[in-house]
């Protein structure tokens, strides 16, 4: 079975450049059919299309749009006009484009579909950026959008760990009264009533700060308002109101609102929730979100938007009636003192939800002659390519439309942004071959070709494609350019190219991108009047990627050419008639700098600081600026400023620092001068105390935490060869990030400089009593209102023998979250100082021996750390909305998916929905361990989506199989894994995102699915280490979640090794041995793969190999796998063969050795004089059942006692049973899950595992009878 969306299963090869005419498609048109209006073939089969010459298809279409605007078709083809913009039009033939649909628009009813237009063709007349622009277009083109709005924010969380330290919102006080302290202005509908509700006019953000609501207008010429007055670099929520109220002269009834946005979203309408968007579509495209919405009886109507912060142009928002038109709808000035009244929606309220730009279609859309191409071309201007591709090829249909749907494909998978670019190019040269049979081709597949060829370093061949595609269509420019890259490549002198760039521009004096590229060519050829006089006819022409302006700055500046003035002038044109531009270094300035205009530009600097208080660079421009003019007080100032936003940026700091020398800048320092250690004192302390090869002397840690809770920390330690082998062993150190010094200091106190190799110090001839002295620094920006990450400050090791340990940490009074001390008994000192305290923690500690059983670090070791409770709803929103997102399906797969799940379930009943799960996963799971594409499968599924639980997922919703999402707390059993020192509410280790499926077993449980990356693993099994992990079923986009843990019936009762063996003795005292060995794990079912992809030698030797080590002595006759399950599940090896010496005499009896499996109980768990804790954190389970059958003229001696030894988390006993035959059953199991032994409890242990150890080597007794 495949899944063709993974993988491209066409493989195509190139082509020769055919010698054909584009394709004529459709009859060129006449006066006769523009008159018409706009057809189907006017739209998606126009000659023009096929030739690539954009601008006669333009006209065409305009034209008809003008002579019949009341078409069906008129509507989409306006929409469409600015999707297909040329490189070759001068700024008039632009502004007299716009001019006529500018008219167009406001004489004919063209519904919502203006807009786009408007929107277009105003943005291609203004990216001329320094040409004239028609004094008509400096007004609002967007009226209709919402204008005035109020903003205030950032609100609640600031970052993804939620701040707990403010006291918890009262919902109840969101409105009412005016007053502050308020959280949220999110309505609470049941709490609102009917009365008039008025906004409070601030709010308490979680950083302590209050934020009131903030006047933002709507920029002319922008159809969303500006909000980067509000940036935080913490994110956070922004929230942004709107009053709005319906003209008298608009009919009673439902508008509609629409919402233009790409990212998630909540809104409100009179405190009703309208709309909870985690994200529109699957793309990350904008989309619409629309609905009726009624008018409250109060004056003003509220609308309400949450958005996050980090979204710098967040939404647009317009309303229109029911026949499409938009509405002006009428706002009060803005004025917060006091905010207007609005009245609440009746609780009753409904909110209809309108469908999908893309499922309102006009009945030519629907069908009707080139209707699949019309809907192709209808999805790619929503920017929904995936919806494009989901358009199944037309059949039974004219030629024409069947190569419109060809065309109309290679587009959008040119444009289609989420399929890999090696499965773009296999589809492309398919639909490009395909075109080329039909004896068609299209300026696209001439261009798609030519790219691919000059990738592959074909340029001969790209530019015998160019020509043809010239002579075909020897006006347009595009054949020509792709002529000029090829030449590039084959001539190295550039001759041929620049003779081509000259033959272009003088057919095509307005292709700016060929003049540029002329201009290029002219500058190295150090020709640089023409390239000057080039670059200003480009920059006349069309600048808008600022490559001519540029060039024009670089050469004027380096030349103090007076025409400096002219560019200035241009700039400040364009500028002026962008007020929506932010403040912030641009052409503008650029010029400034290069004249030397001082005073413009400190002007420029103060207004962006003053705009954006909250934003460091802003500051710290300003303050470079004021020092370039020699203003050391305003640049103190604006520096003190940057560092009240930013604490630990040094370079401001040593810069104030050098600009204040008598004034302490930086407390960080200040700090951690006063407590610094005292080197000498550890050094002595550690000669006369370690006797270790090698001793950290000093374990050094000074963290100073600023009221945004960054933290700034000062590491040093002193490393001491004790003795020669010390010396030996300790030759080099990793580099540090941040480090600021290391040295070695000799016994005579001199100095030596280690080397850089490599990424390690090479600590050259150390010597015994040497001190390798190191200092680094490391800096974790913090978010203002939440406190600092959990850092975990360590006072031991388990790598290095640590005298002392010593933490000195500075908490600011106020600072959100709490220190937590954990196995720590040392001292703890407390000093206030400077408005805040001061913990000074002290501890002498053994050495910590590193052992392969020990606990982990965070269990034993002393640690500290600083943080505080959460929210875990909070984090689980995350989670939520990650995987609704990653497992929502471009539209162009939703095919392959449901013919994936056809084939899965074909033998499964459809009631069965356990059945279609278990048959879906398995077909899933065979698909991805075959699959040899040229990524790994979920990078090619959905390029980043990643996990192939997400596709699961995907074919578990249209399979309609129940299940729910649930996220793992940890990836390991809690009886398994080590309890975390973060003792914060809230804290989870969330590790991955898992499926609860609703079906059932016959047991009622619910079936979890847990695939990460692990091809082989059966349906609904999981690893026995992580029986018990707790896992937060999600219930909704809320985070409300249930809590559950994984259930044992899942795991099953496989055995890391199960093995069963019989000993049939000879009359000879030999014994015929057969024996089998099952693994049905999930290890043993990866491991099934690999053998079968195995040749037949190396199967034959695994068996033997595996038979061996389980059957010593043994001459093996035969040994095998079985895979196909007609031995039992999962891999099974069968053998046999004969032990030739297993009854040996021994006086008058005869013994033998029962070859029970190897534990070496008496060396596993270390020495016998170990005194350090014992942690059995990996899960092992063993079973050996041995047979003894003694034959004629044998007879078994008396047995010996059962052995072993059993306690919490482990088990090793061997039990003997004397079956009614004779024979007898050794029975040994080894399980360890999770035991864990404090020194005092180790020496007992180790002893009685050698006693064990001892009882299983006892030997059987045979007598003959």
């Amino acid at each position: 079975m495949t899944l063709p969306f993974l993988v491209a299963t066409a493989l195509c090869t190139g082509f020769a450049a055919p010698a054909l005419a584009v394709q004529d498609a459709a009859p060129a048109e006449n006066p006769a059919s523009v008159a018409s209006g706009v057809t189907p073939e006017l739209l998606v089969a126009h000659p023009s299309l096929w030739s690539g010459d954009l601008m006669a298809w333009r006209e065409a279409l305009l034209s008809a749009v003008e002579a019949d605007p009341q078409g069906e078709l008129a509507s989409l083809a306006y929409r469409f006009l600015d999707q297909h913009e040329s490189a070759d039009r001068s700024l008039a033939e632009i502004v007299q484009e716009g001019e006529r649909l500018q008219a167009l628009s406001e004489r004919l009813d063209l519904g919502p579909g203006s807009l786009e237009v408007r929107m277009g063709v105003h943005g291609n007349a203004r990216a001329r950026r320094y040409g004239p622009s028609p004094a008509a277009w400096t007004d609002d083109l967007y009226p209709e959008f919402v204008k005035s709005w109020y903003v205030v924010g950032p609100l609640g969380p600031l970052s993804e760990r939620m701040p707990a330290t403010a006291p918890a919102p009262d919902l109840s006080a969101r409105f009412g009264p005016e007053g502050s302290g308020r959280f949220s202005p999110e309505p609470d509908a049941s709490a609102l009533g009917s009365s008039p509700q008025r906004f409070a006019p601030s709010y308490l953000a979680a950083d302590g700060e209050e934020r009131a609501w903030t006047p933002v207008n709507r920029h002319a010429n922008q159809v969303s308002a500006r909000w980067r007055n509000q940036i935080y670099p913490g994110g956070g929520q922004t929230y942004g109101l709107a009053f709005v109220r319906v003209p008298a002269e608009v009919v009673d009834g439902p508008i509609t609102m629409e919402i233009r946005t790409g990212n998630a979203l909540r809104a409100w309408w009179n405190g009703a929730l309208v709309f909870d968007e985690p994200r529109l579509t699957p793309l990350d495209v904008t989309g619409v979100l629309r609905a009726h919405v009624t008018p409250g009886s109060g004056e003003w109507n509220a609308l309400l938007i949450r958005v996050s912060t980090e979204d710098r142009t967040p939404f647009s928002v317009r309303f229109v009636d029911a026949k499409g038109r938009a509405i002006l709808m009428e706002q009060p000035p803005l004025d917060v003192s006091p905010m207007p009244t609005w009245t609440p929606a009746p609780p009753d309220a409904t909110v209809e939800r309108l469908p999908d730009p893309l499922e309102d279609l006009s009945p030519s859309l629907r069908e009707g002659p080139y209707a699949p191409a019309l809907r192709m071309l209808h999805a790619s201007l929503l920017g929904r390519h995936d919806v494009a591709l989901a358009e199944p090829r037309p059949e039974g249909v004219p030629d024409a439309e069947l190569h419109a749907w060809l065309r109309h494909r290679l587009i959008a998978v040119e444009r289609a942004r989420h399929l890999p670019d090696e499965l773009k190019r296999r589809e492309t040269m398919a639909v490009v071959r395909e075109l080329e049979a039909s004896g068609v081709v299209s300026a696209e597949a001439y261009s798609s070709e030519i790219r691919r060829l000059l990738s592959e370093d074909k340029p001969v061949e790209a530019l015998e494609f160019a020509e043809t595609w010239m002579a075909a269509v020897p006006g347009i420019a595009e054949p020509k350019m792709a002529r000029e890259r090829a030449l590039d490549r084959i001539d190295r002198t550039g001759v041929m190219a620049q003779m081509a760039l000259e033959e272009i521009l003088e057919k095509h004096p307005h292709h700016v991108r060929a003049r540029m590229r002329l201009v290029e060519r002219l500058a190295a050829e150090d020709a640089r009047p023409d390239a000057i006089e080039h670059a200003w006819t480009a920059l006349r022409t069309d600048a808008s990627d600022d490559a001519a302006f540029d060039f024009l700055l670089g050469v004027f500046t380096q030349t103090g050419d007076e025409r400096l003035g002219t560019l200035r002038s241009a700039a400040a044109a364009w500028e002026a008639r962008h007020p929506e531009r932010a403040i912030s270094p641009g052409a503008l300035t650029s010029v400034m700098e290069a004249q030397g205009d001082d005073e413009k530009l400190l002007d420029l600097e103060v207004a962006f600081a003053e705009a954006y208080p909250k934003l460091s660079r802003a500051w710290w421009n300003l303050a470079n600026r004021r020092l370039e003019l020699g203003d050391d007080t305003g640049a103190i100032r604006a520096l003190r400023q940057e560092l009240s936003l930013r604490p630990h940026d040094e370079t401001s700091r040593e810069l104030l620092k050098r600009l204040l020398p008598g004034e302490a800048t930086d407390p960080a320092e200040a700090f951690f001068q006063e407590f610094s250690p005292d080197v000498a004192a550890a050094t002595s302390f550690a000669r006369e105390r370690e006797s270790a090869s090698v001793v950290e002397a000093l374990d050094s840690g000074l963290v100073y935490l600023f009221p945004d809770g960054t933290s700034h920390a000062r590491y040093q330690t002193l490393t001491m060869p004790m003795d020669r082998s010390g010396a030996e062993a300790l030759h080099a150190l990793p580099v540090r990030e941040g480090t600021r010094r290391i040295r070695i200091v000799k016994k005579n106190g001199d100095i030596q400089e280690p080397v850089d190799v490599n990424g390690e110090w090479v600590l050259p001839a150390l010597e015994t009593g040497d001190v390798v002295d190191q200092v680094w620094d490391q800096i974790e920006e913090g978010v203002a209102g939440a406190p600092p990450s959990g850092q975990l400050w360590r006072f031991a090791s388990f790598e290095k023998a640590f005298p002392t340990s010593r933490w000195v940490i500075f908490v600011p009074a106020g600072l959100p979250g709490r220190l937590v001390l954990q196995n720590f008994d040392g001292t703890h000192e407390t000093l206030e100082r400077d408005g805040g305290t001061v913990h000074v923690l002290t501890a002498s500690n053994p050495q910590f021996i590193a052992e392969p059983l020990q606990p982990s670090e965070i269990e034993l070791l002393p640690v500290a750390t600083f943080g505080d409770d959460r929210d875990r709803a909070d984090e689980l929103r995350s989670w939520w909305r990650y995987a609704v997102a990653s497992a929502t399906v471009p539209a162009d797969l939703e095919p392959e998916l449901f013919q994936f799940i056809e084939e899965a379930t074909k033998d499964v009943e459809s009631g069965d929905a356990r059945g279609r799960a278990e048959a879906i996963y398995d077909a899933l799971d065979e698909y991805l361990q075959s699959f040899q594409g040229d990524q790994d499968a979920p990078t090619v599924w959905l390029t980043e989506k990643g996990w192939p639980v997400f596709l699961l997922a995907a074919l578990y919703q249209r399979a309609g199989v129940p299940f729910e999402w649930a996220v793992l707390e940890s990836l390991v059993s809690p009886e398994l894994d080590a309890p975390s020192p973060l003792v914060f509410e809230g804290v989870e280790n969330l590790a991955q995102l898992v499926l609860r499926l609703g079906v059932t077993d016959d047991a009622g449980d619910p079936v979890w699915i847990i695939y990460a990356n692990a091809p082989g693993t059966p349906f609904g099994a999981i690893a026995d280490s992580m029986v018990g992990a707790s896992a937060y079923v999600l219930q909704d986009r809320q985070g409300d979640a249930r809590q559950e843990t994984l259930p044992r019936t899942q795991a099953g009762e496989h055995w890391n090794l199960n093995l069963q063996v019989t000993y049939a003795v000879q009359p000879d005292g030999s014994a015929e041995v057969s024996g089998r060995l099952d693994d049905a794990s999930p290890r043993g079912m990866v491991l099934i793969k690999q053998i079968r992809e195995a040749t037949a030698q190396q199967r034959e030797g695994f068996a033997k190999g595996q038979a061996a080590n389980f059957s010593p002595g043994v001459d093996l006759a035969e040994a095998r796998v079985v895979l196909d399950g007609s031995e039992g599940e999962g891999m099974v090896l069968l053998f046999h063969g004969t032990a030739r010496e297993f009854a040996v005499a021994r006086g008058p009896e005869y013994v033998a050795a029962v070859p029970f499996v190897p534990l070496q109980l008496d060396k596993a768990f270390g020495p016998a004089d170990r005194r350090w804790p014992m942690a059995l954190r990996q899960p092992v389970r063993v079973r050996a059942r041995i047979r003894i059958e003694p034959g004629d003229g044998w007879q078994l001696g008396e047995a010996a006692p059962d052995a072993g030894e059993i306690r919490e988390g482990f088990e090793v006993v061997l039990d003997v049973t004397d079956e009614p035959s004779g024979s007898r059953l050794y029975e040994q199991r080894f399980e360890q899950r999770g035991m864990v032994l404090a020194p005092e409890e180790v020496p007992g242990f180790l002893a009685r595992m050698g006693e064990v150890e001892q009882e299983f080597k006892r030997p059987l007794r045979l007598m003959k009878k």
